[in-house]
């Protein structure tokens, strides 16, 4: 009942209806005080932000420090040309790619063998090596084939000859950054005659 309905039902005056009126909200309002009390001592205590600026610095100091190691630890990069045969096996045709300077022959080498040419070509190689002759710029890649293959390089067909073999030597000799002047192919140190 609120305080107008209140004066209706009971022949009291209106002002008494009034205060009564008054008396029951502030004592629901009493009631219900009490449960946000209680409420409120189990919220964890809330302390305002404060930025401590020593601690920003520092932060900042540090991403300095990690941004100066990774750039120190970073290898120099350069983009070379790795070429291979169109379908129709004439020419070469060249992509991109991006090496790590110290490491091109090697890294060169490696997309050629393990990412490109075998999507060309059906032959099993169970691994190679790259060896670097400073003394004459020459490189030699000295293939293994797997024990039970059947197939021999000079089996190779005239395209797959020059997609394995073609593709690394023109590879290599194009790319002047990698300072490449001759390549030979060998087979277990045994030098392959096509």
């Amino acid at each position: 009942m609120t305080k107008v309905s209140l004066h209706r039902f009971v022949n009291v005056p209106r002002q008494f209806s009034k205060v009564v009126g008054w008396g029951l909200s502030l004592w629901t309002v009493g009631a219900i005080a009490p449960l946000l009390a209680l409420a409120q001592e189990n919220i964890p205590n809330i302390q305002p932000v404060r930025i401590h600026f020593t601690s920003l610095a520092l932060a900042l100091e540090t991403t300095e420090e990690f941004w100066q190691t990774v750039a120190e630890n970073t290898p120099d990069l350069i983009t070379i040309m790795l070429y291979t045969p169109p379908a129709s096996c004439e020419g070469y045709v060249g992509e991109a790619k991006i090496v790590a300077k110290d490491d091109a022959v090697s890294q060169t080498v490696h997309y050629l063998l393990t990412d490109e040419i075998p999507d060309l070509i059906n032959f099993d190689l169970a691994g190679y090596r790259v060896l670097s002759n400073s003394d004459d710029d020459s490189v030699t890649i000295d293939f293994r084939r797997r024990p039970d293959t059947q197939r021999q390089f000079v089996s190779l067909a005239t395209c797959e000859q020059r997609i394995l073999f073609g593709s690394l030597q023109q590879t290599l000799l194009e790319n002047s950054e990698l300072g490449i002047e001759s390549v030979e192919f060998t087979e277990q140190r045994e030098p392959i005659r096509l």
